[in-house]
């Protein structure tokens, strides 16, 4: 049977087509991985050309590896915040260093003396002596224990306010600016309209008062110790460098505890104290001065180097095995003069200790923390 025509061809062509229907899924799969490669890794951009391939595994800015913290959830400032310092909030409050602003209180302990109590504190000793000047006896330095004082924030006057009193007055009498007064914080005044009740204390920062007598009361009245009739090493006054009040040196640097052996201050017949020494340890000047006796004392001292100070001020130590000065000798505090005997009216080894104002005994107890 003959075909009809035109079917030979329409046969011919049949494979041909089938084939090409097979190869598109084939094409479109080819396809689909060339374009993923291109998102996903593929060859460098012409921006990025010659910079490493990223791997498969390279990561984004914004993500993290398996190894790192999880981060938070994705937002719209991701890339933003990828590049940028984040603020690390510290919970901790860090206390600024500055004075406090209120008057405290102080209870006085066995050994205390205004002097240990301001080093204590880290004042001047006239600042604490002025805020209990009704307080102390016979107006000097003496303190007894379980006396309770005033202590200042900071260095200056601690002032009642009188009927009479300006600003102005106040500020001229103690040498600092009415802005000293005003701007202190504890007085808590209005620096439009500051309003100062006869009988209201305030605080002066920086007051320049007058000198405290620290001798306090005078038992014995004497002339200074270079004519005192201490016996025939005294010396002529000579010329030197006052010694510091403030800045009283411990005159046996082998006892650091401060002991005594024997006698304690008693102004009547023993007008200082007996340091705890072993024999020829070390005595040195309590402070600044000038040698005004260095030789064998007629009273019963012994050995003895008297200090002037050139402030009124002069210290006496007694019974040296060996001294070290001579007269009119420079000495500063701490400069050695002598070594520790039991020369004179001397029971034991130790150091007899004397502080005198004007000629006057002064209790050491007031400058040192003497332990008796």
């Amino acid at each position: 049977m003959t075909p009809p025509e035109g079917a030979s061809s329409r046969t011919v062509h049949l494979p041909g087509r089938w084939l090409l229907l097979g190869a598109l899924p084939l094409v479109l799969v080819v396809a689909g991985f060339f374009f993923w490669r291109t998102v996903h890794g593929g060859p460098a951009s012409p921006a990025t050309e010659g910079a490493p391939a990223a791997g498969l595994g390279a990561l984004l800015p914004t993500e993290a590896s398996a190894t790192d913290e999880p981060s938070l959830p994705s937002s719209p400032w991701s890339s933003v915040a990828s590049t940028t310092i984040r603020r690390i909030i510290d919970p901790h409050t860090v206390k600024p260093d500055r004075p406090s602003e209120a008057l405290t209180s102080y209870t006085v302990q066995s050994g205390d003396s205004i002097f240990s109590i301001a080093q204590q504190l880290n004042l001047k000793p006239e600042t604490i002596a002025w805020a209990n000047i009704d307080s102390l006896s016979a107006g000097g330095g003496m303190i007894s224990p379980g006396q309770v004082l005033r202590i200042p924030p900071l260095d200056g006057v601690y002032y009642e306010w009188k009927v009479t009193d300006t600003l102005q007055d106040v500020a001229t009498r103690f040498k600092v600016s009415v802005d000293d007064i005003l701007s202190f914080a504890g007085n808590n005044l209005d620096p439009l309209n500051p309003q100062v009740l006869p009988g209201d204390f305030i605080m002066i920062p920086g007051a320049v008062s007058a000198t405290i007598n620290w001798s306090g009361a005078q038992n014995v009245t004497e002339s200074t110790a270079y004519d005192a009739g201490l016996g025939g090493a005294a010396c002529p006054l000579g010329k030197g460098t006052p010694g510091d009040v403030h800045n009283w040196v411990w005159p046996a640097p082998a006892d650091s505890s401060h002991l005594l052996s024997g006698n304690n201050y008693i102004p009547s017949w023993h007008p200082g104290v007996d340091i705890m020494e072993s024999y020829h340890s070390t005595v040195v000047a309590a402070s600044a001065g000038v040698v005004a006796y260095a030789g064998w004392s007629d009273v019963g001292y012994g050995n003895l180097v008297v200090i002037d100070h050139l402030n009124g001020w002069s210290t006496r130590y007694a019974h040296l095995d060996v001294i070290l000065v001579g007269c009119d000798a420079q000495v500063w505090g701490g400069t050695p003069i002598g070594l520790a005997g039991t020369t004179g009216n001397s029971t034991g080894v130790h150091l007899h200790f004397e502080m005198r104002y004007n000629g006057s005994p002064v209790d050491p107890h007031t400058y040192y923390n003497i332990i008796p």
